[in-house]
């Protein structure tokens, strides 16, 4: 694990020096599981997560985004009440490392006094290791970024985890040869999901025309 968290590491600081109009920062927020101990409740059982996140500003609409996200997925029967006679519950650590792509829905950038605010969307592809498993994954999801000063922006936002793994919780299809009760259904793979606030700070290598939309202007205009 340590390893794996080392080589997360490394990436996201390689992103950050080859870049030229990078944002680098925090993310906290929450966690939570979906699957054969909750199989729909949004926002149950969160539990705490972090990490940090580096974007590439491609333009005003598009970002590349490295992220290492760690956080705990929790589930209990007793708690979600979806099959109360089972009795089954899980509580595990997942690391994230993941690379996405956000569409802004306006010429949003850190700085600007014009369009300060934005909503956005993410996609992409990752990778995550737990106590039970690690697997691929598909992150996607639905934010909002605001510009609180020329290098300082906020961010928050929610996003799902499609996995391809049914063992994120540990169970099997059943707990023992002589019980062959069905507990897991090994047909519908788990999900997880991060949902929390960014802030990170904008470091620009070289020069970037933003014409009456500018870093100038905003501080003439603030």
């Amino acid at each position: 694990m340590k390893k794996f968290i080392a080589f997360a590491f490394v990436l996201l600081i390689s992103e950050a020096v080859f870049a030229q109009d990078i944002e680098t920062g925090i993310y906290g927020g929450g966690a939570y599981y979906l699957g054969d101990i909750n199989p729909g409740k949004q926002f149950t059982m969160v539990k705490p997560s972090y990490g940090l996140i580096a974007r590439y500003n491609l333009d005003t609409r598009w970002t590349v985004r490295l992220n290492v996200l760690r956080g705990t997925l929790s589930s209990d029967d007793k708690v979600i009440k979806y099959k109360k006679d089972r009795s089954a519950k899980f509580k595990a650590d997942v690391t994230e490392v993941s690379a996405q792509m956000e569409v802004n829905f306006l010429d949003y950038f850190t700085g600007s006094y014009k369009t300060y605010v934005s909503p956005y969307m993410f996609a992409g592809m990752g990778f995550f290791s737990s106590k039970y498993a690690n697997s691929f994954c598909v992150p996607f999801g639905i934010g909002v970024k605001y510009s609180l000063t020329p290098k300082i922006g906020l961010g928050a936002e929610w996003g799902l985890r499609k996995t391809y793994t049914d063992y994120i919780d540990g169970m099997a299809a059943t707990y023992s040869d002589t019980d062959k009760r069905q507990y897991s259904d090994s047909q519908t793979n788990d999900w997880y999901s991060f949902a929390g606030v960014t802030l990170t700070y904008k470091i620009e290598i070289g020069s970037r025309p933003r014409c009456l939309n500018s870093v100038k202007s905003y501080k003439k205009h603030k």
